[in-house]
C-alpha cells in the first residue's frame, strides 16, 4: 500500500485515492473489532490503541483547547523556537508557497499545543472548524492519531495520511511533522508540521518539514554557541574581580561550561557538569536571584547563589556563586549588573570576544568546556584532578604524561580554563619540521630568511602572551629547539629570528608526551636541565584500563553529547555492554572509546546499545584482557567478580545503595561494609 523511508514516516502512495479507500477499510475494521490491521504501520496502530485506552470516540473526537487564544501569542514569544522560527513564518516567499499549495505551516510545543499557524486563509478557516487552531492540544490521547501527536510520542518525523487519523472528522487531511531538538540536551523542544486537505497532498511534504526542522536546529546550534561565548566572557569578568573565585557559569539547561578551581573542588557538580540535584525544570522556574543548599561531606551543606543571565532580553544561562563558608575558606562577593529585562545578569561581550579572537591569530578555538575525557569518579582520576585544580592558578610549568589517547591536551585545556589566563596556543612539536620549529615558536622579522612571510611572524610564544602555551609531543623536540626553549623559560624572553632585541613574554608552559622522558635523558636524546625545568609539576594520566569505574560513565557522557550534536534522542548502554566495556583493555584509551561512541551514536536507531551492536573485537573481550596489558588488580578472582557486580548494580540504579542492595539480594548494611572494604566509600 505504501512504503516506509529510513528516518522518514511515509512515501506518498502512487495512487492516493485507492490507498485511502483501503486504509478506510482497515480503520473501520479496527474500530469495530479492535483487531490489529496487518497493512497499517506500527506507530499508527500503537496510536490507535492509545486513543482507545483513553476512551476517545473515533466519530466525535476533536482537539481540546489547552490555552486560550489570547494567551498563545505571549507563550509563543517566550518559546525557545520563536526567534529562529518566526522569521520563516514572516517570509513572503514562504507565505506565497503556502498559499499556492493550500498548506498550513505549524509549530507546536512538546506538549502538542499549537503555537503558530501560517497559510492559506480558506484552509485555515477549514482547519479551525476542526479545532486545528492556536491553543488546541494535538497529543494522541487528546485529539486522536495525528502527525504532531505521533511525532511527540516517537520523537521521529512522520506523515499521517487520511484514514490513518483516529478521528473520522479529519480523514480528508494529510499532515507531516518533524521534531526539533535542543542542540545541547537532545530533548525535543517543538514540532514543525505541514498540514493540508487530502487533495493538496504533495510527495515532498515530509521532506520539506524535515529540512525545515534541521534548519531550525542549525540556527539553535549557532545561537547556543553565541550564548556560550557570552557566558565565557562573563565568567572571565566575574573571576577577574578581587575575591570572586568560587564561580561557575551554566548554560540554559544547567550545564557548567566554566568553573573556578574552588567551585570544582567542592564537588557540587555531578559527572555531567550539572549542579547535583538541580533539574532543568527547576532552573527554568527561577525568575530572580535564588539560593539553594547542596549537602557536602562535612554535613553543613554548601550555599550556592544562582542568578539568571540574559542577553538581548533572553535568558541564556546562569551564574552560580559559592557563598563563603563559616570558617572563611572562601569568599565570593559577586556584584552583578542587573538587566532591565527580567532581573537577570546581562553582558554584551560580543565585540570584546571578536577582538580577542582577531588578536590571537593562530591560537586554538575558544575553550568550550568539553572536558569529558577527564571525567571520572575513580580514585586515580580524582587525584589527577585535585592536583590539576591546585596548580591551575599558579604560573608553574606542568608536564603531562600518559599513553596516547588518555586526554593530555584536554587536561591542559582544563588547567588553562581554570587558570583564567588569556589565550591558549597549542603546538605539536612532532608535526613541525625540525628546521622550522625555532621560528614557529619564537617568530621572525620580515626578510629574516629566504621563504619567510613578507610581514614576518610573531611566533607561538608571543601569540600566547598572557596565556598558556601547550607543547604537545615535547619528547620529539629537536636538540636546537630544546636549547632555545630552555633559554626562553629561564629568561622569560624570546628573540625572534632577524630581531635585534629580545621581547619579554608572560607565558605559562604546559608540555605533554607519551614517552618516558627520564629514559630519553639517559639515552642522551633529551636535555636533563630542560627536563627538570619542565616537570616542576608532573601529572600522569592513567590508561583507561586502570580506570574501570570510569569507563561506563565516560561512554554514557560521550553518547549523550554526540546524540545531542546529531539532534537525536538519548542512547544508553545495556548492562551486558557495560560489563564488556569494563573487561575490554582499550589500547587506544579514551580516544578509542569516544570514536566507538561516535560510530554507535550514528548507526543505532534504538535507545539502547546491545552486545550485537559492538565490534567483534570488543564482544569477545574477557576478564584476562586487562591482566595481559599489565593492569593491577585481581582480575578473574571471586573478589573482582563481586566488585564488578556491585559497581554494575550501583550504576544501574543511579548510585542508590538501597536499590543496589535490593538488586543484589543483600542487606544495605552489608553493601555499605563491602563498599568500605573495597575503598569505594
Amino acid at each position: 500500500m505504501y512504503t516506509l523511508s529510513p528516518g522518514l514516516g511515509l512515501d506518498v502512495p502512487s495512487d492516493p485515492i485507492q490507498a485511502r479507500s483501503k486504509l478506510f477499510v482497515e480503520w473501520e475494521r479496527y474500530m469495530r473489532d479492535f483487531a490489529s490491521p496487518p497493512h497499517v504501520r506500527r506507530p499508527i496502530v500503537d496510536s490507535w490503541k492509545r486513543c482507545k485506552e483513553h476512551g476517545l470516540d473515533a466519530h466525535r473526537t476533536l482537539a481540546p483547547v489547552a490555552v486560550e487564544e489570547d494567551e498563545v501569542s505571549e507563550i509563543w514569544k517566550n518559546h525557545s523556537l520563536y526567534h529562529v522560527a518566526e522569521p520563516i513564518f514572516n517570509d513572503n516567499h514562504v507565505k506565497n508557497l503556502l498559499n499556492d499549495s493550500r498548506q498550513l505551516l505549524v509549530v507546536a510545543n512538546p506538549d502538542g499545543v499549537l503555537l503558530r499557524i501560517e497559510g492559506h486563509p480558506r484552509v485555515r478557516l477549514q482547519a479551525s472548524s476542526l479545532h486545528f487552531h492556536e491553543g488546541t492540544c494535538w497529543l494522541d490521547e487528546a485529539a486522536g492519531t495525528n502527525a504532531i501527536g505521533v511525532a511527540v510520542t516517537h520523537k521521529h518525523p512522520i506523515q499521517v495520511f487520511g484514514p490513518e487519523h483516529f478521528s473520522q472528522k479529519i480523514h480528508d487531511w494529510v499532515c507531516s511533522s518533524s521534531p526539533v531538538r535542543d542542540p545541547e540536551t537532545g530533548e525535543v523542544v517543538g514540532i514543525i508540521d505541514l498540514t493540508g486537505p487530502f487533495d493538496t497532498i504533495h510527495p515532498h511534504a515530509l521532506t520539506t518539514v524535515v529540512t525545515l526542522s534541521k534548519m531550525v536546529e542549525q540556527q539553535l546550534r549557532t545561537e547556543h554557541q553565541l550564548h556560550e561565548a557570552v557566558l565565557r566572557n562573563l565568567f572571565d569578568e566575574v573571576t577577574n574581580r578581587p575575591g570572586s573565585k568560587a564561580v561557575a557559569v551554566l548554560t540554559r539547561s544547567g550545564r557548567a561550561i566554566m568553573a573556578s578551581p574552588t567551585f570544582y573542588a567542592t564537588r557540587v557538580l555531578d559527572a555531567g557538569g550539572r549542579l547535583k540535584g538541580v533539574t532543568h525544570s527547576w532552573l527554568t522556574a527561577i525568575r530572580d536571584e535564588t539560593e539553594l543548599r547542596i549537602p557536602d561531606r562535612g554535613g553543613d551543606g554548601l550555599t550556592i547563589r544562582l542568578q539568571p543571565v540574559s542577553h538581548e532580553g533572553r535568558r541564556i544561562g546562569y551564574i552560580a556563586t559559592l557563598e563563603e563558608k563559616n570558617n572563611g575558606v572562601w569568599k565570593v562577593p559577586v556584584r552583578a549588573v542587573k538587566s532591565g529585562q527580567g532581573g537577570g545578569l546581562t553582558e554584551n561581550c560580543l565585540g570584546r570576544d571578536r577582538g580577542s579572537m582577531s588578536s590571537n591569530i593562530g591560537t586554538s578555538p575558544p575553550i568550550s568546556g568539553d572536558f569529558t575525557f577527564i571525567l571520572g569518579r575513580s580514585a586515580v582520576m580524582q587525584r589527577v584532578l585535585a592536583v590539576a585544580t591546585r596548580v591551575a592558578e599558579t604560573p608553574l610549568p606542568v608536564l603531562l604524561t600518559g599513553e596516547t589517547g588518555t586526554g593530555k591536551e584536554v587536561l591542559a585545556r582544563a588547567i588553562h580554563a581554570w587558570s583564567g589566563r588569556g589565550p591558549f596556543v597549542a603546538v605539536n612539536c612532532a608535526a613541525v619540521p625540525r628546521e622550522l620549529l625555532v621560528s614557529e615558536l619564537f617568530g621572525y622579522e620580515k626578510g629574516a630568511f629566504t621563504g619567510a612571510a613578507r610581514e614576518g611572524f610573531p611566533g607561538r610564544f608571543r601569540l600566547a602572551h598572557g596565556g598558556t602555551l601547550f607543547l604537545d609531543e615535547i619528547g620529539d623536540m629537536s636538540p636546537e629547539g630544546q636549547a632555545a626553549l630552555l633559554r626562553a623559560l629561564d629568561q622569560g624572553e624570546i628573540t625572534p629570528l632577524g630581531a635585534r632585541q629580545a621581547v619579554r613574554v608572560d607565558v605559562r608552559v604546559i608540555c605533554a608526551t607519551n614517552r618516558d622522558l627520564q629514559q630519553e635523558v639517559q639515552a642522551g636524546r633529551f636535555r636533563e636541565d630542560l627536563y627538570h625545568r619542565l616537570q616542576v609539576v608532573h601529572i600522569h594520566l592513567p590508561p583507561l584500563r586502570e580506570r574501570s569505574e570510569d569507563i561506563v560513565l565516560l561512554a554514557r557522557e560521550f553518547l549523550r553529547r554526540i546524540r545531542a550534536e546529531l539532534g537525536r534522542g538519548p542512547l544508553d548502554v545495556s548492562p551486558e555492554v557495560a560489563e564488556l566495556f569494563r573487561r575490554y583493555s582499550w589500547p587506544g584509551n579514551v580516544r578509542e572509546l569516544k570514536n566507538l561512541c561516535y560510530a554507535l551514536a550514528v548507526q543505532i536507531d534504538e535507545e539502547t546499545v546491545t552486545v550485537a551492536d559492538l565490534p567483534a573485537h570488543i564482544r569477545v573481550a574477557n576478564v584476562n584482557d586487562r591482566a595481559a596489558t599489565g593492569a593491577p588488580g585481581e582480575q578473574g578472582t571471586l573478589r573482582e567478580m563481586e566488585r564488578q557486580a556491585i559497581l554494575t548494580a550501583l550504576e544501574e540504579h543511579g548510585g542508590s545503595v538501597a536499590k543496589a542492595a535490593r538488586r543484589l539480594g543483600i542487606a544495605r548494611g552489608t553493601l555499605y561494609r563491602k563498599l568500605k572494604e573495597m575503598g569505594l566509600r
